[in-house]
C-alpha cells in the first residue's frame, strides 16, 4: 500500500500566517488612503488646536482630559475609550489614518495568541504548532470577516472605543486567567500583576457600554470559579476595579443629557427579556459566523485528546455563553440605542470567541463519552487538507458573493481583501482619497461662504463622510472647522 503523504502542522502554520499577510496586505495599503471622517472631525478638534497652538503633546494630553472630564459631564460617561477619541493621531497629522489600522491589526493578532496559549493551561503537552496554527486562523475570522470594516478599523473613533478595547480584554483575561490557575508564581511578580490587573480593569470598566458590560459578566463567573475551587481570592481586587470603572462610566450626567436625545427607555426587565431575545437572534443570524469555527474543527478535534476529563456540568458554558451575548445587547436595549455596525462587530467578536470554546468543549466531551482515540502527533494527510480547504475557500467566496469571469476579466466580492485589492487596482480608493483632500484644499483656499458638494464621496473600505442638505448638520459643520478653524464658510450637499 502506498504510503500517504503528510502534512505537519507547523507547516500549515507557516502557511496560515502567508495567507494573513496576503489577506492583510489590502487592507493595510488602503488605509493610506484613511482619511477623518465623522467624530473623528469632531473629537480630536481641541486637541488639535492645542497641538497647532503649542507643538507640545504634553499640553495635548492635558487638553484631551480636560476634554474627557467636559464630555463626562455633558454627553457620555465612557470615560477610557473617549480619552482616546479625543487624543487621535489626527490631533497631529490630518494624513496619520494609517497608523491606527495597522497597530489594531497587530494587537488583535497579538491578543488572539494570548488567548490561544490559554490552551497550556488544559494540558502543558500539547504542541506549540497548535498554538501557532489558531493564532492566524483566529486571526483571519476576526480581521477577514468582521461586519463591517470601516466601523471595525478605518473609523478612527469606532476601532478605538471597540476594536482596541476588545484586544485588551483579550489580553486582561487571558492573563488573569492564567494566573488564577498558575500556583508557581513569586510574590513580587504577582503583586505587580494585581496591580496591572487593577489598573487595566478600571479602564476597561469605563469603555464602551459592550465590552465593559460583557466585561463585568465574564469576571463575575470567573469569581464564582475562584470562590468554588478556592484558589486566589486576591485576583477578585481587579473585578471590584473594573466594577468601579463601570460605577464611574454609569453615573455620569453626560448619561442623562444623551438620554434626552435617544429618547425613552424601556424598564429593566424589558430590557433584560429583550436582550436574551437578541442574543439567542444573532447567534443564528448569519451563516459566515459559522465558516471559520467549521475550519478548525479538524485541529480543534486533534486538540481535543490532549483535553483533560471534563466535569459533569459542561453543559452550563452554552448557557453562561448566550449570558454574555446577551450582557453586550442589555445596555444598548435598555438605553434605547440603535444598534449599529460597531456594536455588531465586537458583539461578533465576543460571539466567534465563545463559539470556538464551545466547539472545543463539546468536541472533547463527545470523544470522552465515545472513548473516541484520535491520533496523536503533529500530522495531517496532505490530500485530505487540500481537499478541506478548497471546500472551504469555495464556500466561504460563495457566502461573501464573489464572482469571477475571464471575459472580459472581471472580479467583484464582498469579502473585504479581495474587494480591498479590487477596488485599489481600479483606483476606487485613491480616487476618494484625492476628492476628500481637493474638497479640503478648496476650503482652505476659496473666497467663497458656501460650498456645495456633488455627492458624498465614499469608499466600502475606508469609509467616507456622511454630508447633509443643510449647512448646520454637525458633520457639515465639523468638516470645516477642522480644516479651516473657524464656521464662516457653509458646506452642503444638493438636495
Amino acid at each position: 500500500m502506498a504510503q500517504k503523504r503528510t502534512i505537519s502542522i507547523r507547516a500549515l502554520s507557516v502557511i496560515a500566517f502567508i495567507v494573513l499577510v496576503l489577506l492583510l496586505t489590502p487592507i493595510l495599503i488602503s488605509s493610506i488612503y484613511n482619511r477623518p471622517i465623522n467624530d473623528d472631525l469632531e473629537q480630536p478638534y481641541p486637541a488639535k488646536v492645542a497641538y497647532q497652538e503649542t507643538g507640545s503633546v504634553f499640553q495635548v494630553l492635558l487638553t484631551s482630559i480636560r476634554e474627557v472630564i467636559r464630555i463626562w459631564h455633558e454627553y457620555s460617561g465612557i470615560f477610557s475609550s473617549m480619552f482616546l477619541s479625543v487624543f487621535a493621531p489626527y490631533a497631529f497629522g490630518d494624513t496619520l489614518g494609517f497608523i491606527h489600522p495597522i497597530l489594531l491589526c497587530a494587537l488583535l493578532i497579538f491578543a488572539c495568541f494570548k488567548l490561544v496559549q490559554c490552551l497550556y493551561l488544559l494540558n502543558k503537552n500539547i504542541p506549540s504548532a497548535y498554538i501557532y496554527l489558531l493564532t492566524p486562523l483566529l486571526s483571519i475570522a476576526l480581521l477577514t470577516t468582521m461586519p463591517d470594516i470601516v466601523e471595525g478599523l478605518f473609523w478612527y473613533s469606532s476601532a478605538a472605543n471597540y476594536l482596541f478595547f476588545f484586544c485588551i480584554s483579550l489580553l486582561l483575561f487571558s492573563s488573569v486567567l492564567k494566573t488564577t490557575l498558575n500556583d508557581g508564581i513569586c510574590k513580587g511578580r504577582y503583586v505587580f500583576l494585581l496591580l496591572t490587573y487593577c489598573v487595566g480593569f478600571f479602564f476597561l470598566g469605563g469603555c464602551n457600554w459592550i465590552t465593559s458590560t460583557s466585561s463585568v459578566v465574564v469576571y463575575a463567573f470567573l469569581v464564582l470559579f475562584i470562590l468554588i475551587q478556592k484558589k486566589r481570592r486576591t485576583l477578585i481586587i481587579p473585578f471590584l476595579f473594573l466594577l468601579a470603572g463601570y460605577g464611574l462610566a454609569i453615573i455620569a450626567p453626560g448619561n442623562f443629557n444623551r438620554q434626552l436625545m435617544v429618547g425613552d427607555k424601556p424598564s429593566i426587565i424589558e430590557a433584560f427579556v429583550l436582550a436574551f431575545f437578541k442574543a439567542l437572534s444573532f447567534c443564528f443570524s448569519k451563516g459566515t459566523f459559522y465558516l471559520f469555527p467549521l475550519l478548525m474543527l479538524p485541529f480543534i478535534a486533534r486538540i481535543s485528546h490532549y483535553m483533560p476529563v471534563l466535569p459533569k456540568h459542561i453543559w452550563l458554558l452554552p448557557v453562561a455563553s448566550v449570558c454574555v451575548i446577551a450582557s453586550c445587547f442589555f445596555p444598548m436595549v435598555y438605553t434605547a440605542y440603535y444598534i449599529t455596525y460597531r456594536h455588531e462587530n465586537i458583539i461578533y467578536f465576543i460571539f466567534t470567541i465563545l463559539l470556538l470554546i464551545n466547539e472545543l468543549v463539546f468536541v472533547s466531551w463527545l470523544a470522552q463519552r465515545r472513548c473516541a482515540n484520535y491520533q496523536k502527533g503533529e500530522h495531517f494527510v496532505l490530500s485530505r487538507v487540500i481537499a478541506v480547504v478548497l471546500a472551504f475557500s469555495v464556500t466561504l467566496l460563495a457566502a461573501f458573493q464573489t464572482t469571477f469571469t475571464l471575459s472580459p476579466i472581471s472580479l467583484s466580492s464582498n469579502y473585504t481583501p479581495l474587494q480591498a485589492s479590487v477596488h485599489l487596482l481600479m483606483g476606487y480608493t485613491k480616487n476618494y482619497a484625492t476628492s476628500y483632500d481637493d474638497l479640503v484644499y478648496t476650503l482652505q483656499t476659496t473666497e467663497e461662504e458656501e460650498i456645495i458638494v456633488e455627492s458624498n464621496f465614499r469608499s466600502p473600505i475606508v469609509g467616507g463622510t456622511e454630508f447633509q442638505w443643510y449647512p448646520d448638520y454637525w458633520v457639515n459643520t465639523a468638516f470645516v472647522e477642522f480644516y479651516t478653524g473657524e464656521n464662516t464658510i457653509l458646506l452642503r450637499t444638493r438636495w
